[in-house]
Parts: structure tokens; C-alpha cells; sequence
């Protein structure tokens, strides 16, 4: 996730465990976590890290994106509207399982 750097780091963070730990398909162990992955120009990248059985991975994936862009967008600006100017980009160094078969 990439948000504005004026927006609370730790409240983005904590919203994103938050997530990740309502959803079933989440493995406790290793525990979710989220890390300043970058900075880019006005922008913080964070990542979220969660780990689900193989066969969850895709459909956890999408789900929890799309949910992280809505209740960040929600709670840090009170609207489901983009207004927090945050964006979503895939993990290239995490590659889904679809890519790495090579298909």
C-alpha cells in the first residue's frame, strides 16, 4: 500500500493487522505483520505480510487488498472514496504462485 506521508503510520498499520487478523485464512504463526517498505517522493510504502496454505493464497490476496484499500480509505479519511490517495502495487519480490509455475 502506498499512502500519503502525512497520513499516521502506526494507525495504518494497526488497520491493516487488524484485517489480516479477521480473516480465517490468516495463519497465526507466523504472525501478520506490516513494515515501512519505502518512501517515494510524498508517498510511504507499506507492506503487509500474512501467511495462508497455498491453495488460500490467491483468493486471501485479493481479498484482503481490496479490503485494506476501503477501511484505510474509510478510517483515515472517513469516506470509501479515494481520498487518502492511496494505491495498491503487487510485491514483485513475492511473485504469486501463478508466475512462479512459469504458466
Amino acid at each position: 500500500m502506498s499512502v500519503p506521508d502525512s497520513i499516521d503510520i502506526a494507525k495504518s498499520r494497526n488497520i491493516l493487522l487488524r484485517i489480516a487478523g479477521s480473516d480465517k485464512r490468516v495463519l497465526a504463526d507466523p504472525m501478520p505483520n506490516v513494515h515501512v517498505e519505502s518512501f517515494s517522493g510524498a508517498a510511504v510504502n507499506l507492506q503487509l505480510r500474512a501467511w495462508v496454505a497455498t491453495p488460500d493464497y490467491l483468493e486471501t490476496l485479493y481479498a484482503l487488498t481490496e479490503e485494506a484499500k476501503v477501511a484505510l480509505n474509510r478510517e483515515l479519511t472517513g469516506s470509501k472514496e479515494d481520498k487518502a490517495g492511496i494505491t495498491v502495487t503487487p510485491d514483485p519480490a513475492n511473485p504469486s504462485p501463478e508466475t512462479q509455475s512459469g504458466s
